[in-house]
């Protein structure tokens, strides 16, 4: 049987053609085939054939791949089993689509393994394009270690330069195969595994943009692998461009699973993923999708999908399962896939938390709210103490509507003081440079950052404890940004509020040490003093606190010029209070740190080393872990070896701290000053050095130079020393 000859420069077209129309329902084809001929007839023809070809109605013998690749008379390269790309050896086909073909193949050197191996078509027409899309793929892989994301092995070139991924192979099913056999409650806490797949890559900065039920797998474990990065984009914050990257940019998709503002070509944001989650939500409870778009171009597609009504789970799902999902269920599943993004659940994380309260019976944020809604949902919970006591319950309904009316206000009050938390807290996490992703803006962070905590302050929960609970999370943020001022007002509102009200009296102690940090570092030594002997007579004699008011004491004898002796007589109390007490705080490190210092300006250069090397091994596994103590850390190693002597290891911990400030203060911040001149006075002291000469140089080259006139003219300086050549 002959086979089209298709022109080679009608493959771009006829590719993505053939990608859309992939998700045709066969009785369309007619209607949509003759749209696709007024604008081009040969590509209709081909078109065609394809299709038939795809759903098994024609006599070709070959796939429309294969069909579509010897068309080309050898312009695409053919692939066949045993055929080997690089390091791996190809086994069989797992799947084809127009952008790349992915194989199972096995590893023939290093970790030998079994991967998914996924090839792009290399084509004449379009491979530059293409070979962006790819590397933009490797990349973005890369960066998401996540359990519930198919992990990136490899990336690379084989012979003829045939670009390769090598994917951690998911042995398992198709989701929606895998959930067939499982009940609701199940499929719900497997959909809750997709959630936090998706919340993390969007903690990353990164929208998936074509999330389906063929991208979701589950492994015969049971865990959920999240596939197919292909078309996402980091949302890195630009001038002028907010939280949102042109859907413009992102090159193939798949129709029916996509956004109407992302067929549009509007803004690429995280609503379009949630849009998606909503329509794989729906098929994993109905078994059926929502709609099947007919029209043949995305500008009609959007408008069928504006006045399509919006089908329940309930109404597709058989008749057996209707009933528990009519309600809550569809109520979460119609704000997920909301046609107005600005409708839709504002993040994946407020989505999950009401998949949350629904599995917990407690009332969700989708559903219209009422009083028979909230008694519904406190019968659900309270089924079998209601019915024993169904009497008393009908003499007390005034009294339980009126308990009913605050359990609401202070649960939506909780609510949202643990979101807003939450929310805080993923945001500071990605200032982690143990978590986030490298090439992530760590100033922009910052400032979105401090948007947030303004946000929280103005809008402070009436309930006490948890508007202490998110005092407590800001002020200690802004500590970290290194604006103690607002970090020591906000602390002060909580000081006031505990003594005055008696909120939880016996947490005033730990309100009273939180404020002596920031009011120390603004150097109010005096109040710092009396601060301290005020708590002394509270503080319990062993504990975290204790061990904290020791350090605190030290801290303050340092600044007030105190002897060196009465200093490491402080700094020895904390430390075996964090030792005895609380050993992976944080605070342990600072302790370790403070006579690590004072054993080096005594010259002890022998025991201030193993005092580093052990709050090294601490500060990774910390709590919480706080990088400027890292970064500080490092430094204080590098000046002890440079003391000692030792010019790889010095430059070796000065090159780690640099690359630690960078990927979490940023060098802008105000509490990158100090490192920064630290760092500038480490590299220059090797510029002397023959052998380290080289390293110093280059590390000197990479750091910003000091905004002052003198510090800058010394830079340049040790620059120029540092990179000319000895004679």
């Amino acid at each position: 049987m002959s086979r089209p000859a298709i022109p080679a420069a009608l493959w771009p077209a006829l590719s993505a053609a053939f990608d859309e129309a992939m998700n045709w329902a066969p009785e369309t084809w007619p209607q949509r085939l003759a749209a696709v001929h007024e604008r081009d007839a040969e590509l209709a023809r081909h078109l065609q054939r394809l299709l038939q070809a795809h759903h098994g109605q024609t006599q070709l013998p070959d796939s429309p791949v294969a069909l579509m690749s010897q068309a080309l008379q050898g312009q695409t390269a053919v692939l066949a089993a045993g055929q080997c790309i690089g390091p791996y050896r190809l086994l069989r086909p797992l799947g084809e689509g127009g952008m790349a073909s992915v194989w199972e193949a096995e590893q023939l050197s290093g970790v030998q393994r079994v991967v998914a191996l996924k090839l792009p078509r290399r084509l004449p027409e379009g491979r530059e394009l293409q070979s962006r899309h790819f590397e933009h793929e490797r990349d973005l892989l890369a960066a998401l270690e996540h359990p519930g994301i198919a992990r990136l092995y490899d990336a690379g070139l084989g012979e003829g330069g045939q670009p390769y991924l090598a994917i951690e192979r998911v042995d398992g099913l198709p989701l929606l195969e895998h959930v067939q056999t499982l009940p609701l409650r199940a499929r719900l806490i497997l959909f809750l595994q997709v959630l936090e797949a998706v919340r993390f890559a969007h903690a990353r900065l990164v929208v998936h943009g074509d999330i389906k039920p063929a991208n979701l797998c589950v492994s015969r474990e049971g865990h959920v692998k999240l596939l197919d990065f292909g078309i996402a984009r980091l949302l890195a914050p630009q001038a002028g461009e907010g939280d949102a990257v042109p859907s413009s940019q992102v090159g193939a998709l798949t129709p029916a699973c996509a956004a109407p503002e992302q067929l549009a070509g509007q803004a690429l944001t995280v609503a379009v993923d949630v849009y998606a989650l909503g329509l794989v939500l729906h098929e994993l409870l109905s078994g059926q999708r929502p709609y099947q778009l007919r029209a043949d171009t995305r500008e009609a597609m959007v408008r069928e999908l504006q006045a399509l009504h919006p089908q329940l789970p309930s109404e597709a799902a058989p008749a057996a399962a209707a009933a528990a999902l009519r309600g809550e269920l569809d109520a979460i599943v119609l704000k997920a896939r909301a046609a107005d993004p600005a409708a839709r659940y504002a993040s994946v994380e407020a989505f999950a938390a009401d998949l949350h309260r629904w599995l917990d019976g407690r009332p969700v944020l989708a559903h219209p709210d009422s009083w028979r809604y909230r008694l519904h949902c406190w019968w659900r919970q309270r089924r079998g103490l209601a019915l024993a006591a169904g009497a008393v319950l009908l003499a007390l309904l005034l009294g339980l509507a009126l308990a009913l009316w605050q359990a609401r206000q202070a649960q939506q009050q909780a609510l949202r003081a643990q979101a807003a938390s939450q929310d805080l807290l993923d945001l500071f996490r990605t200032l982690d440079p143990r978590k986030a992703d490298a090439a992530q803006p760590a100033a922009a962070m910052r400032a979105l950052l401090r948007q947030r905590l303004d946000r929280i302050e103005q809008q402070l929960p009436s309930d006490g404890e948890a508007a202490d609970a998110l005092l407590h999370l800001t002020a200690t943020i802004y500590d970290y940004l290194g604006e103690p001022e607002r970090s020591r007002a906000l602390t002060l509102r909580r000081w006031q509020a505990c003594l005055a009200t008696g909120l939880r009296a016996d947490r005033c102690p730990g309100v009273g040490m939180s404020l002596v940090w920031p009011t120390l570092a603004l150097a109010k030594l005096a109040e710092v003093q009396v601060l301290l002997q005020t708590l002394d007579t509270h503080l319990p004699h062993r504990g975290l606190l204790r061990a904290e008011w020791w350090l605190a004491t030290a801290d303050w004898l340092s600044a007030s010029g105190a002897s060196p002796a009465q200093r490491q007589q402080a700094l020895e109390r904390a430390r075996e209070n964090y030792q005895r007490d609380a050993p992976q705080d944080s605070g342990h490190v600072s302790a370790l740190m403070g006579l690590a210092a004072l054993q080096r300006q005594a010259g002890q250069f022998a025991a201030a080393l193993p005092l580093l090397q052990q709050a090294q091994g601490l500060l990774l596994h910390s709590e919480p872990y706080i990088a400027l103590d890292h970064v500080r850390l490092l430094l204080q190693l590098a000046a002890l070896q440079r003391e000692r002597g030792a010019a790889a290891d010095s430059l070796d911990a000065a090159e780690q701290a640099w690359q630690r400030l960078q990927a979490s203060l940023g060098p802008q911040a105000v509490l990158a000053r100090q490192p920064l001149r630290e760092l500038h006075t480490l590299a220059s002291a090797w510029c002397g050095d023959p052998a380290a000469r080289k390293r110093a140089s280059a590390l000197l080259q990479s750091l910003p130079a000091p905004e002052a006139a003198q510090g800058r003219t010394a830079y340049e300086a040790a620059l120029t020393a540092c990179s000319s050549p000895r004679r």
